[in-house]
């Protein structure tokens, strides 16, 4: 009925903070190609503010696929950056998807801990500001990397790294037997152009000129981030979780 002949590519993330937006970034830059940013995280957090089930939310997530991948009559290649966790049907949404022909790509990051101590940085800075009445862009200002230490609660920064994981599974579910490719932060770190230039072959979006939007976020010693620091770092590592940043002194 609506098989969409475009190519598609559908780029999973397990959660936020491990890079995906400067390769989306990089991606609408270009004049031919259609990309969508995650829009399946409002369906999802608007549904959850409804206190709807994962099923209704599934549905209204199904329409908006349909809509804007299935029977879209554009032409240009398409770049969908999704956050895994906010899939609330992995099986339905591969078949669903299977319609397309999608490639499936992957960006994941190795250190959790690192992810995590981002993405709860970031909460915190745009909470900070609806206190204040202001309203804040998703990522600290330039400059601001090593001056917002805000104070992480352990239990909460644990239940992140499950978020993490979780992410990561329902990434393995939906692209079991579907050849995907895996692409890191830390690989982008050592070696952008050479992964940039195969996002877009991997995809099939024709090559374009880009500038990086975006730096490198953070410092890689949490007491540059954290304000308590000792105590995040006597929990890692108790967890025994792996991570290249700098622990607190001692620990």
């Amino acid at each position: 009925m609506m098989v969409n002949k475009r190519p598609v590519t559908i780029y999973l993330m397990p959660w936020g903070r491990v890079g995906s937006n400067l390769v989306n970034s990089i991606m609408e830059q270009g004049q031919n190609v259609t990309v969508y940013n995650e829009p399946l995280t409002p369906i999802d957090m608007k549904c959850r503010r409804q206190n709807l089930s994962e099923d209704e939310t599934w549905v209204q997530q199904e329409i908006w696929l349909k809509t804007k991948i299935l029977t879209d009559k554009g032409t240009h290649p398409i770049f969908l950056n999704l956050a895994a966790v906010h899939i609330k049907d992995p099986k339905a949404f591969t078949a669903l998807m299977a319609q397309c022909d999608p490639v499936y790509l992957v960006h994941d990051r190795h250190d959790v801990v690192a992810t995590v101590v981002s993405a709860m940085r970031t909460q915190a800075w745009v909470q900070e500001g609806v206190e204040k009445g202001e309203k804040r862009g998703w990522s600290l200002p330039k400059g601001g990397e090593v001056k917002f230490r805000p104070r992480i609660e352990i239990t909460d920064f644990l239940k992140m790294t499950n978020v993490v994981e979780n992410g990561r599974k329902i990434i393995a579910q939906i692209t079991q037997g579907q050849h995907a490719t895996t692409y890191y932060y830390e690989d982008i770190l050592f070696d952008m152009e050479g992964v940039i230039v195969d996002i877009f072959a991997k995809a099939r979006i024709p090559y374009h000129p880009y500038e990086v939007k975006s730096g490198k976020f953070g410092s890689e010693a949490l007491a540059d981030m954290v304000e308590n620091a000792s105590e995040l770092s006597a929990a890692i590592i108790a967890q025994a979780i792996p991570t290249q940043l700098i622990l607190e002194d001692g620990l």
